[in-house]
């Protein structure tokens, strides 16, 4: 084998070797948490924090400007939602723009989706503010 095949060889082995280190970290789950204490709000461990059953009828039927008691989550044993529209998402689900507030901490900004056999779902929302100028 010449020189400069070994060069290219060590190299390609590298290249996939930090790929699949760097795909590692990302894909771990739990593997990155928020430094940041505003960030930690919704923090589970998972990408849907599901909410209790007994908080499905309230979100199906809950309108625009409606405050919804969600009841126990991770958030706390009091957690409310305002909800401020309704839509579809992309993948057909039924879901809630709103605003969580649990045991007088600050309002967060939240997606709400109706999941399989009628389990509703929390995600952080990430929405473009005009007072602030820029993603809250």
């Amino acid at each position: 084998m010449s020189e400069k095949t070994k060069m290219t060889s060590a190299r390609c082995i590298a290249f996939i070797g930090a790929f699949l280190v760097l795909g590692g970290c990302a894909s771990y789950p739990g593997g990155v948490h928020p430094a940041d204490s505003s960030q930690k709000w919704g923090y589970t461990g998972s990408t849907v924090t599901y909410l209790p059953d007994e908080a499905g009828p309230r979100l199906e039927d809950a309108v625009a400007g409606q405050t919804v008691q969600v009841g126990d989550t991770p958030w706390g044993v009091a957690t409310a939602l305002v909800v401020e529209s309704r839509y579809f998402a992309a993948s057909g689900k039924r879901c809630l723009a709103a605003e969580m507030s649990a045991e007088s901490k600050e309002k967060k900004p939240v997606n709400v989706c109706e999941y399989a056999n009628g389990t509703w779902g929390a995600t952080k929302a990430i929405r473009h503010s005009a007072r602030s100028g820029g993603a809250k």
